[in-house]
């Protein structure tokens, strides 16, 4: 709309360019905090334990195995141990992992019968952890999680 010709306009009452933002910035890894790019960024020492790959592989694997007793909450405890085994190693979960958790949870023939109430304990406190396996984890030391399954079979089956 034009100008009345009868109305002075004050200059600070006119039109001003408002200066917009800056065109995006070209990003690079290293301008985010926290995003680890290299081998030599993840951070050791404790309290940190070792990052490790997704546990989706080990739900995977649990799902294929030919397991005698099965629960959601009992498959969360499983994929816990498991990731927290492979991630001990640095790598994926394995068939050997999944053994090893089998054995931990008491699944499976000749295993004493305290580890079927403990393995009752962690499948319970699951709905109330995040993540859950938390407590099965906390139990487990890992030095026993790192170990072959057969010497884990030996150190479960000792009397308390």
């Amino acid at each position: 709309m034009a100008q009345q010709p009868n109305l002075e306009l004050d200059p600070t009452a006119r039109p001003r360019s408002v200066p917009g933002p800056d065109h995006a910035r070209r990003w690079r890894p290293s301008d985010r905090p926290g995003v680890i790019t290299a081998p030599d960024q993840v951070p050791r020492g404790e309290g940190f334990g070792t990052p490790g790959p997704d546990t989706g592989w080990a739900l995977r694997l649990i799902d294929r195995a030919d397991l005698a007793e099965r629960s959601p909450g009992l498959d969360k405890v499983l994929a816990a141990l498991m990731g927290a085994r492979a991630a001990a190693f640095g790598r994926a979960p394995t068939l050997e992992d999944l053994e090893v958790a089998t054995i931990l949870a008491g699944i499976g023939d000749g295993l004493p019968a305290h580890l079927a109430d403990r393995r009752e304990r962690w499948v319970d406190a699951t709905a109330h952890e995040r993540p859950p396996g938390r407590t099965a984890l906390s139990e487990v030391g890992i030095d026993l999680l790192r170990s072959k399954p057969a010497v884990v079979r030996l150190r479960v089956s000792k009397p308390e």
